[in-house]
């Protein structure tokens, strides 16, 4: 018996950077869904009038990152600890004993995930 390996180095290779192609795709998919996420979190706060003279500087302490590892992406998206009244998130978001809840996050991660499925699945699908 007698097998012919043709190509082999060649298909490793375009597997290798199909594989970063598509993360590459995914990252920058994610990322922006992450802004969109943001956004969305910082409107609904406007519409409950939270923004201005209670909490002026929260909204602008909520941000989006994406961390890439060996083995997945991670897509965060929050409020900075470390900016002005960041660390207030999880007060604003559920209330406290001295203020209502006013819930901006996990709805505007609510309202964006499905869009963000979609054009993560478009990216796999179709590459870049």
């Amino acid at each position: 018996m007698a097998v012919d390996l043709i190509n082999i180095l060649e298909t490793a290779t375009w597997l290798d950077d199909l594989g970063e192609e598509l993360i590459d795709g995914v990252e920058t998919e994610l990322e922006a869904g992450g802004k969109r996420v943001v956004y969305e979190a910082r409107d609904r706060l406007r519409g409950q009038g939270v923004t201005g003279t209670y909490l002026p500087h929260y909204p602008r302490a909520i941000s989006s990152e994406v961390e890439r590892f060996s083995t997945h992406l991670d897509l965060t998206v929050g409020p900075e600890s470390d900016k002005p009244q960041g660390g207030m998130g999880p007060g604003v978001e559920f209330g406290s004993v001295n203020a209502p809840p006013h819930p901006h996050l996990f709805g505007a991660f609510d309202a964006r995930v499905e869009g963000i499925f979609d054009r993560v699945g478009r990216v796999m699908v179709h590459g870049k």
